[in-house]
């Protein structure tokens, strides 16, 4: 069954209680991540879940409620630093996020049978860093986050595809990048 195929959710209290169960946790971790305080994540992922409430009991079903619910907290989130008069903040910029995301890619298949020490946590972040925001973000959400494709998906407010397409496109990227120069895979990887 693909995602096209997935029949709507009908609205209903075990409904409700599967995706809290399921999504809200990563909602309020990615805000978090995003560079809001503990406090104001989680109310801003609330105020989201009552607006998905509200609007999965009025439409009667929806056929993916943690997309509504991601992509409002995403949303949410930017308009906040908006109000606050700054801009979002780069998830790069979170050193832990950037580090766990760079340990995570230089276990890759595609990294580690070149790596053998030879480049450090540091390089792999300088060259996520030079890479376009959006593969950057998804990236960081893939590996960092460890999030499936999917919840990326709901969260950037894009399709699947889209999310495999950027990811395949970022790690071509850093494998190429000047940062990671000199230590080349193995050609069998590729194949």
């Amino acid at each position: 069954m693909t995602d096209d195929d997935q029949p709507d959710i009908t609205f209903c209290r075990a409904a409700v209680a599967t995706v809290v169960a399921d999504h809200l946790g990563k909602a309020v971790t990615i805000v978090r991540q995003m560079g809001l305080t503990d406090g104001t994540a989680e109310d801003i992922v609330q105020q989201c879940l009552i607006e998905l409430i509200r609007t999965w009991e009025r439409e009667g079903a929806l056929r993916n409620p943690e997309f509504l619910l991601f992509a409002t907290a995403r949303r949410r989130t930017i308009d906040e630093f908006r109000r606050r008069g700054r801009t979002k903040t780069a998830l790069i910029d979170n050193a832990d996020l950037a580090e766990l995301t760079a340990e995570q890619v230089k276990d890759m298949p595609e990294f580690l049978p070149g790596i053998d020490g030879l480049f450090t946590t540091t390089n792999v972040i300088m060259a996520l860093r030079e890479l376009p925001v959006r593969q950057q973000e998804i990236l960081l959400l893939r590996f960092g986050l460890e999030l499936d494709i999917k919840t990326v998906a709901a969260f950037m407010a894009c399709t699947i595809s889209d999310v495999k397409n950027a990811q395949a496109r970022g790690l071509n990227k850093l494998r190429k990048s000047p940062h990671l120069d000199g230590y080349p895979t193995l050609p069998e990887v590729h194949q």
